[in-house]
């Protein structure tokens, strides 16, 4: 779902998180970029089992790979994403881990302006809609 909030382009995938899926939806969120900064507020990837630690360094990855400007993490899972951002070059102050939805939104609030491009991903147990209701 996209939409407009707060004057951000806002692309909402609320109802499933996998490496692939996550992957897709980071190169969709900054192949959309004009102006502004991306932003992507991404939750736990569940039920990975084994594969879980490495999935979301993975994901951090690739979301510096594609040229994400901002990553907010929401969960304990998703401390990996923010992980492997990092270890993939994407400085520190650019990448910010929360534990719940209020943190997050107040994080998108704070640093984000309008013109500036949001995706928000995590799996549907992560209930990741909450994050507008707090921004």
């Amino acid at each position: 779902e996209i939409k407009k909030v707060r004057g951000r382009t806002v692309l909402a995938d609320y109802y499933n998180a996998n490496p692939a899926s996550m992957e897709a939806a980071l190169a969709t969120v900054t192949s959309l970029k004009k102006t502004g900064q991306v932003f992507a507020v991404l939750g736990d990837m569940l039920e990975l089992g084994a594969a879980s630690v490495a999935a979301h360094r993975a994901v951090g990855s690739a979301a510096a790979r594609f040229g994400v400007d901002i990553v907010i993490t929401v969960g304990e899972l998703s401390g990996y994403i923010a992980e492997g951002a990092r270890a993939a070059g994407l400085p520190g102050e650019r990448v910010h881990e929360t534990e719940d939805h209020a943190k997050a939104g107040a994080l998108l609030r704070n640093l984000s302006h309008a013109g500036d491009i949001v995706l928000i991903k995590g799996s549907r147990g992560m209930k990741m809609e909450k994050i507008l209701e707090e921004f």
